[in-house]
């Protein structure tokens, strides 16, 4: 909550600055907009921080990391750069290890 509160005041902060500077390039779009995204990545950001406290640190790094590079894949597929065979291929096998990190043995 603390991380929460600290993000707003500096987000706001960086707005009232930007406003003052240049007082004609922000709209309420896009003030909504950055305030949405902001919403949803703190949200994104508890569920996260609630889902590894349940598993050991040996396996949240390449979880965190491995997340990122999976989701910031499937991102791409939406974007004009498209990714590769190849990239697939490496994203489907690291999801996989991902996997195997998580199976008990």
């Amino acid at each position: 909550m603390l991380s929460a509160a600290i993000s707003i005041a500096i987000s706001a902060t960086l707005l009232l600055i930007i406003r003052k500077r240049y007082p004609n390039t922000l709209k309420p779009v896009s003030v909504a907009f950055g305030a949405g995204h902001g919403v949803i990545n703190q949200i994104a950001n508890f569920i996260l921080v609630l889902s590894l406290a349940h598993v050991d640190a040996s396996v949240q790094y390449p979880m965190v990391t491995g997340g990122v590079m999976i989701v910031s894949t499937l991102v791409c597929l939406f974007s004009p750069q498209k990714p590769s065979k190849r990239e697939l291929i490496a994203v489907v096998v690291s999801f996989l290890g991902l996997l195997a990190l998580l199976l008990p043995f």
